[in-house]
């Protein structure tokens, strides 16, 4: 790899650093950053990881990473936002599910041992066939259970 591409992704370590790992508590070696502080900004918190971390994103694509790479950087951004959401645990998921961390370890992989590479197609269908079958699921759920309460008002 090259020293540009060397530099381009210090500058990007730096970043990730910030919102992950920039601050430690005093007397351990547990480290955080701005992202899992930002989680407490009632209404806010959440969202805000969510954008700093599409702000990662976009500066991975300008210095063009594959679409594999970014499909798996999203995925991380929503399964940290899906963890991020959650009442109580979501608060403490924040300081240990570090997504911004693992796609920098992706950006790593793919500048310095080239993996990664291709459009990431296969894994938008994946992810879309999953989706699609969780809401089947969920859809037939809640149509049974309705049914059910319907049968069971009906015979009161």
């Amino acid at each position: 790899m090259d020293n540009s591409k060397q530099e381009q992704l210090e500058s990007l370590r730096k970043y990730v650093e910030l919102l992950e790992s920039k601050f430690t508590i005093p007397g351990t070696q547990f480290k955080f950053g701005i992202d899992p502080i930002l989680n407490f900004i009632p209404g806010l918190g959440s969202y805000s990881g969510l954008i700093l971390g599409f702000v990662f994103v976009f500066l991975a694509h300008k210095k063009g990473v594959s679409g594999k790479v970014k499909v798996l950087m999203f995925r991380n951004l929503i399964l940290d936002h899906i963890l991020g959401s959650l009442p109580i645990a979501g608060y403490v998921t924040d300081f240990f599910y570090k997504s911004n961390e693992k796609n920098m370890r992706l950006l790593e992989e793919h500048f310095m041992e080239e993996k990664h590479t291709g459009s990431g197609w296969k894994l938008i269908l994946i992810f879309i066939l999953i989706s699609l079958s969780i809401l089947f699921i969920t859809v037939t759920v809640f149509i049974w259970m309705l049914t059910k309460l319907i049968a069971f008002i009906s015979q009161v």
